[in-house]
């Protein structure tokens, strides 16, 4: 099978077993299913300005979705900027629910 399916429109499979006399079972059907072709829709993050050298700080974040699926996961990336350069510090992936780090 190679149905055309749409974004974001939820599809279900259903499946009948045929026995060699040709009858046929009831139906059972899936869940549904969902395309999602799409990437989450950015949220809002805050963090300290200023904060001294070896001191701990927190930033916050808001506002992450995906229309079609839940977050899955949220990943933070802790970058080194100069001059527009980015260099990669830290990486941490964390649960979907999480708004502070």
């Amino acid at each position: 099978l190679e149905p055309e399916l749409t974004q974001g429109v939820p599809v279900f499979l259903s499946i009948s077993g045929n026995n060699s006399a040709g009858l046929l079972s009831n139906p059972i059907s899936s869940n549904s299913v969902i395309v999602d072709n799409t990437k989450p829709v950015s949220g809002l993050v805050f963090c300290p300005k200023a904060v001294s050298e070896g001191k701990m700080f927190a930033c916050e974040w808001y506002g992450f979705f995906d229309p079609e699926s839940k977050i899955a996961k949220v990943t933070i990336e802790i970058l080194f900027s100069s001059f527009g350069k980015e260099k990669l510090l830290a990486t941490e992936d964390l649960e979907s629910g999480e708004t502070r780090y």
